[in-house]
């Protein structure tokens, strides 16, 4: 019964594992907005990958309510329809009872035409001469009729000690598997909804991360931000601070104060983890400084050492790591490989930091998933303006 549940968990393995998540029931309606109002500004920003995840999650949310639909329904219903209509034996003994009982109906229905029968040939025979060819006619006319009222009667007493019989049978069956279905049945229901619903959150996470990345590359939506003064990365977080602030805080409605609590969640369940390594501690603590300046709430690990980098990301899933092209140990390429090799990436950017002579070796970046580059020297105003882009 769950096979096809099954195959949406074996079809989504890697969502299963990812630890970047987001609630999707708490998520669904602003991220639908926030699509919406992003596309009225750039029409360009839904993405091939983003109709992609866009589709995963409509199926999701439908093979959800069907789990859903299969919750609410009584437990006599589920264990009917799902184990007992799924029984030979049983379907056979629920076949006969259907016999026996139309047994009882039909010959219950002869034995009133019968019995009404008898009456007026008894009540005609009481009227004849007895022994007279009328009467003896008569009687002979009744005999059969009599007979075959008696093995009616009979009939009907035997398919209702057979149904009898097998409705005890049936019913110490149900009585029997009642609760074993029941527990199964449930821990199952709740085995595959707890998946669904991680698989939902690890989708959603994916929609906003496909979402903001597409956006911040839109020079429309760039220069929104920049005209309406919004500060902080491209996020739903910013987004959402953003539209809050036109809200009149004493005239909130029911679904104002519930984007209120969204961005107490967004805040306080969620926030993008950045690695930074560089060749110099000065340097990493320039761009950790900057990147603070952005959002205070971003949380920032900061080294010259790329291993170190690499161990603490075998515990923190960092959204984004920015790194010199040139490292101590290794060069920055290196340890982009070294760094997949030890841990499942999934959703992370990286961004490359490279000086002019260093530029010569900037070709194919793309082939190793880095997405952003920064060439220094470069202001701290400069630094900070840039690394809003790639956050």
């Amino acid at each position: 019964y769950f096979e096809d549940y099954l195959e949406v968990l074996q079809r989504n393995q890697s969502a299963l594992g990812e630890e970047k998540v987001l609630d999707y029931f708490k998520m669904r309606r602003f991220m639908i907005t926030a699509y919406n109002n992003l596309r009225q500004l750039d029409r360009s920003i839904q993405s091939n990958d983003f109709k992609e995840v866009e589709a995963d999650i409509k199926f999701l949310e439908r093979v959800y309510k069907s789990i859903k639909k299969i919750t609410n329904q009584p437990k006599e219903v589920a264990f009917e329809k799902i184990f007992l209509l799924n029984q030979k034996d049983y379907k056979i003994a629920k076949d006969m009872a259907i016999s026996f009982k139309n047994k009882i109906d039909s010959s219950g229905a002869l034995e009133k035409i019968l019995r009404n029968e008898i009456k007026k040939k008894e009540e005609n025979l009481m009227v004849l001469q007895k022994d007279s060819e009328e009467f003896n006619s008569a009687s002979a006319k009744l005999k059969p009729v009599k007979k075959q009222y008696a093995d009616t009667i009979y009939e009907i007493s035997l398919a209702k000690e057979n149904l009898i019989y097998i409705s005890e049978l049936m019913q110490a069956f149900r009585v029997k598997y009642f609760e074993p279905f029941c527990d199964l049945f449930e821990q199952n229901l709740k085995y595959y909804s707890v998946k669904i619903v991680k698989i939902m959150n690890a989708k959603a996470y994916e929609f906003d991360y496909t979402l903001w990345k597409n956006a911040k590359e839109s020079p429309y939506i760039r220069k929104f931000f920049a005209d309406c003064d919004i500060d902080g990365t491209y996020s739903s977080k910013t987004f959402l601070k953003y539209y809050i602030k036109s809200l009149d805080k004493e005239k909130l409605s029911s679904d104002n104060r519930k984007l209120l609590d969204l961005l107490n969640y967004l805040e306080s369940s969620y926030t993008k983890r950045i690695a930074v390594v560089t060749k110099d501690s000065d340097s990493a603590s320039s761009i950790k400084v900057a990147i603070e300046n952005i959002d205070k709430d971003l949380y920032v690990v900061s080294s010259t050492s790329p291993v170190d980098i690499i161990n603490i990301s075998k515990n923190t899933n960092f959204d984004l790591v920015i790194f010199d092209y040139e490292l101590k140990l290794m060069n920055g390429f290196d340890f982009v490989e070294l760094y997949k090799k030890n841990h499942k990436v999934g959703l992370s950017d990286f961004c490359v930091i490279y000086t002019d002579e260093e530029l010569k070796f900037m070709r194919d970046i793309q082939d190793l998933g880095i997405h952003y580059s920064l060439k220094r020297p470069v202001s701290q105003k400069e630094l900070r303006d840039k690394l809003k882009l790639v956050l």
